[in-house]
């Protein structure tokens, strides 16, 4: 019988643990989805009909007014508070795509259908005030979301396209921002006479 060295024993061991542990840690970051920001355009890449979008990194063209950055890959986490959202979603480049966005799986809304031949290039400007480029509307209201958005009509099989979350301003927000403007104004009116 060939006698084990303790010492090798336990250097094989240490190895196996490592290499399971750095495994695991990689399948548990691969499976994590991307938290996004709010009022942020965000640029992504997509396919063929019924393929999640995903992330544009090394894949696409900055749009032209430097306004937006690459999303990471989707799913796209994020949490609406108690006023609402609006996620709007905006094609770009050539026209004739539309998209569908989904929240976990349960449909949110489609973009607009609109006939191919349209072009915006790259200027998300440009394209969000173009009415031959799809674009769509949701609201949402509060709680946890994970977005996945999938090409419904995609006549070129590849693009980029643009999505952003912003939150509506809570009733109490945007009166005490009338308020505090009202001041403004009332405290300058006072100073005015008094240089007058």
């Amino acid at each position: 019988m060939e006698k084990i060295n303790l010492m090798t024993l336990i250097k094989k061991l240490l190895a196996i643990s490592v290499g399971a542990a750095s495994l695991t840690l990689a399948i548990s970051t691969e499976a994590q989805a991307a938290v996004i920001g709010k009022n942020i355009w965000y640029q992504f890449f997509f396919e063929d009909v019924g393929v999640a979008a995903s992330s544009c990194v090394g894949l696409c063209e900055p749009d032209a007014d430097g306004i937006s950055e690459y999303a990471p890959d989707s799913p796209w986490e994020f949490v609406v508070d108690g006023g609402g959202a609006f996620l709007t979603i905006q094609d770009a480049f050539l026209g004739g795509d539309q998209f569908s966005a989904y929240n976990n799986g349960v449909l949110l809304g489609k973009t607009s259908t609109v006939p191919t031949g349209g072009d915006c290039s790259n200027d998300l400007l440009a394209c969000i005030s173009d009415p031959e480029i799809s674009q769509g509307k949701f609201f949402l209201a509060a709680g946890s979301y994970s977005l996945d958005i999938f090409a419904e009509v995609s006549p070129f099989n590849v693009g980029a396209a643009f999505f952003r979350v912003d939150p509506i301003p809570e009733p109490t927000t945007i009166l005490g921002t009338l308020a505090f403007s009202a001041l403004g104004a009332g405290a300058w009116l006072k100073r005015r006479k008094k240089i007058a």
